[in-house]
């Protein structure tokens, strides 16, 4: 299965980032939820191991939240390999939007 890695840089410090990432991870409202569903995450102080699915189909990955920057790395199946550049943008410019 291919991977991807995303990293988002950011100003709000490793907390502020932290706190951003889970206050959207534990919103149902939030415009990530109308595209996966089933969305799991465990915490282990900055970082985050996740599942979920997406159009029915299970991603699992990781979150690493730094002083700077948020990397986001995961497996990609290979249904969604032709989009994986699209993917790519569309987490990057989700999460660079969230971390503002």
């Amino acid at each position: 299965m291919p991977k991807i890695n995303v990293n988002v840089n950011h100003k709000l410090g490793r907390q502020g980032a932290v706190n951003r990432v889970k206050q959207l991870t534990s919103n149902s409202s939030s415009e990530i939820t109308k595209e996966i569903s089933e969305l799991k995450n465990v915490w282990n102080k900055d970082s985050s191991e996740f599942t979920c699915l997406v159009r029915g189909i299970r991603i699992s990955g990781a979150l690493q939240v730094n002083d700077d920057y948020l990397l986001i790395s995961g497996n990609l199946p290979l249904v969604f390999f032709p989009l994986r550049k699209q993917i790519e943008k569309m987490i990057r410019d989700y999460a660079a939007a969230l971390l503002l």
